[in-house]
């Protein structure tokens, strides 16, 4: 998609200025789809997903809902999300694109009114005979809808709705039970008590014992995967970047990505299967690569201890996500992680010899300063999910987008959700 993307375009984008505008996405606090594509890292503790792998074969209808400030997904969205997150699944029903406030501000508001309409919605079509246990409603959240059915689940079975008549699949969920922005923080009454005078109301995650539910996760989406103790600011500042480069990312993944996700361990009987997607790029350095000449070389030295001080942050130095059940709800901490500092630091020194290896590399390599053939910005690895998953977005503003059309809509976007964002938890 990305080199028809690209043709389209009837001229190249200013190369540095457009990349430090689709940057400064992470200042927009929103729940807009979030993009850059990163590719799978090395292994990490779990499985590769396995579990349910058929397990929307039954289903004949999926309701499709949008993040914040996409209210009505657009039938690219739709057809992205079935393609990524349905139909490897075993889904071959029909999609139905459903209207949802999708407000990045009045947070709360907001999701009681999605949730309203998606329950009536998925009554309507037990009611009518469309769907039953044996072939029950698939559900698809993203971000800020991903957050309502929270509430949705909860409604559905106080109506008596079997647990077998509906399957929800969520990516970027900010009410993610370990990690999840919406929930972390509820265990700081000033946080929350400021934030619920706002109309942001903290503390309600997924629940794991209501509804099948498949929740995708990317390493460092900072709405979604949020460091435990946050008073390790190099991970904190890293997850806020993943806010830009691993929130709107999910429409932007190949099916290879989601094929290697890692399924995390949750509580027994737990009806949440929790798949992580785990991370090429470390989003606090992504803007180096976008550099000329020198951005590879020092990205290449920097990385491999900065991702260990950034998982230090998550209780470890091998991943970054927060050990634990995933379904389980799990507060941030400002006491520090408990940890062999022995291994830490034995760790920190290899990883500091890995990146001079790579940074000698890259100076010693002829390529590394030939002016011409630096790719252009359509080019680059590093944006590439970033564009499809923009235009998967629609947020192009037509059918037909150029690239630069693409990034503007981006960097639109945060400007006019960032002073929302700026006073209530992004979703």
């Amino acid at each position: 998609m990305l080199d028809a993307v690209a043709a389209r375009s009837g001229r190249r984008t200013p190369g540095l200025l457009t990349a430090l505008g689709a940057v400064t996405l992470v200042a927009g606090l929103t729940g807009a789809p979030q993009l850059t594509s990163l590719p799978a890292a090395p292994a990490q503790a779990g499985v590769q997903l396995s579990a349910g792998t058929d397990s929307l074969a039954g289903s004949n209808v999926a309701l499709i809902m949008g993040p914040s400030m996409i209210p009505t997904p657009s039938q690219q969205y739709a057809d992205t999300v079935d393609a990524l997150f349905l139909q490897p699944r075993g889904f071959a029903g029909e999609l139905e694109v459903l209207t949802t406030p999708a407000s990045p501000y009045n947070l709360d508001s907001s999701l009681a009114e999605g949730a309203k309409i998606l329950v009536e919605r998925v009554q309507s079509l037990l009611d009518g005979g469309q769907a039953d246990a044996d072939h029950p409603v698939t559900v698809f959240g993203y971000s800020q809808s991903a957050a309502l059915t929270t509430l949705a689940m909860q409604q559905l079975d106080e109506a008596g709705v079997p647990s077998s008549a509906v399957h929800f699949v969520l990516i970027g969920d900010s009410a993610y039970p370990n990690g999840g922005m919406l929930v972390g923080f509820a265990n700081m009454p000033g946080i929350f008590d400021s934030l619920e005078q706002g109309g942001v109301t903290l503390g309600h995650p997924t629940p794991n014992d209501l509804y099948p539910t498949d929740i995708y996760t990317l390493e460092y989406d900072g709405y979604a995967d949020f460091p435990r103790y946050p008073m390790n600011l190099l991970s904190s500042m890293n997850a806020l970047m993943g806010l830009a480069t691993q929130h709107i990312a999910y429409l932007g993944l190949t099916p290879e990505q989601l094929a290697e996700a890692t399924l995390l361990e949750s509580s027994p009987d737990s009806l949440i299967n929790s798949y992580m997607i785990t991370s090429e790029y470390l989003p606090l350095l992504w803007p180096l690569l976008f550099v000329p000449v020198v951005g590879q070389p020092l990205y290449d030295l920097m990385e491999p201890t900065m991702r260990i001080l950034v998982n230090l942050g998550y209780g470890n130095i091998d991943h970054g996500w927060n050990d634990g059940p995933p379904d389980v709800p799990t507060p941030v901490s400002v006491d520090g992680p408990d940890m062999d500092w022995a291994e830490v630091s034995d760790a920190l020194a290899r990883a500091a010899q890995t990146g001079w290896d790579a940074f000698v590399a890259d100076v010693m390599d002829p390529a590394t300063y030939d002016i011409f053939a630096i790719p252009a910005l359509v080019d680059n690895p590093a944006l590439a999910g970033l564009l499809d998953a923009g235009f998967a977005a629609g947020v192009g503003g037509s059918d037909d987008p150029s690239v630069s059309d693409l990034l503007a809509g981006l960097t639109n976007m945060m400007w006019s959700s960032l002073v929302g964002g700026l006073f209530a938890v992004p979703s």
